[in-house]
């Protein structure tokens, strides 16, 4: 069910089974505004709660389901990773999706997984213009399309521009918690927390500074990394630079 509900558009997925009648059942409500007008001054693009993804942190960590919120100032469909994009939905008993780019086949799923949803996940993205679509498939013959159109370009802030994202997810625990043990995913977690801040600064119209801190739960305890970034597009060329440090001294570049 889908639809605006409280100025928020609300999206409700149920599914069930004969045997245990409830398996899953997922909210998540938002808004979003292309020309970040959203709460005033703070400019927000996009906020959303209920059952939701986490952001990708490159050098650190992919994006996880959980129930919690988020919140950013970004352009829309602006990715953590520029030229790779993760892409979820709910996908129905006995129907079919295909993906695209560009009209190019690059994947098919023909079930949904074990929560009711399509996961095509690090879909590279070719500097310049992306057209994607999602094509569906029904049991009676229906079909349906989905098409998002992404720009791989510069990837940094207008020049005193200041763009943040936070986020945060109890890991892999649905906001409603239904049906039985039976029908828990093996290796799923245990609820606990993760946080994400993400902020970005236009220095001039070849640079702009970035950086990250996440707090992650992981099976030999809390970790903590930070992260420092340059984006230039000098040459026509996009450029990232990110150097990542954690709490126990571990680096990435």
């Amino acid at each position: 069910v889908s639809g605006d509900f409280l100025f928020m558009h609300t999206d409700l997925f149920v599914d069930g089974n004969k045997e245990d009648t409830l398996t899953n059942l997922r909210l998540i409500m938002g808004r979003q505004d292309p020309f970040g007008q959203l709460f005033g001054p703070l400019h927000i693009s996009e906020f959303s709660m209920g059952g939701i993804f986490s952001p990708q942190i490159p050098l650190i960590a992919d994006s996880n389901s959980g129930a919690g919120f988020q919140v950013s100032s970004f352009p829309l469909l602006h990715e953590s990773e520029f030229d790779r994009i993760n892409l979820r939905g709910e996908l129905l008993v006995g129907w079919e999706v295909e993906l695209y780019r560009n009209e190019i086949l690059l994947n098919a799923q023909t079930t949904p997984n074990a929560d009711g949803r399509y996961e095509f996940l690090n879909v590279p993205l070719l500097f310049g213009s992306n057209v994607i679509r999602l094509v569906f498939y029904g049991p009676q013959g229906q079909k349906k399309e989905e098409v998002q159109r992404l720009n791989v370009v510069k990837d940094q802030a207008p020049p005193g521009k200041n763009y943040f994202r936070f986020a945060t997810t109890f890991q892999d625990k649905d906001f409603f918690e239904v049906g039985n043990e039976e029908n828990i995913v093996p290796g799923k977690g245990d609820g606990k927390a993760r946080y994400i801040a993400e902020f970005q600064h236009g220095v001039n119209r070849w640079l702009s500074l970035a950086g990250n801190f996440a707090s992650l739960p992981l099976e030999d305890g809390r970790r903590y990394f930070s992260t420092l970034g340059l984006r230039s597009g000098l040459l026509g060329a996009s450029t990232r630079v990110d150097l990542t440090k954690n709490d126990i001294g571990g680096t990435a570049l």
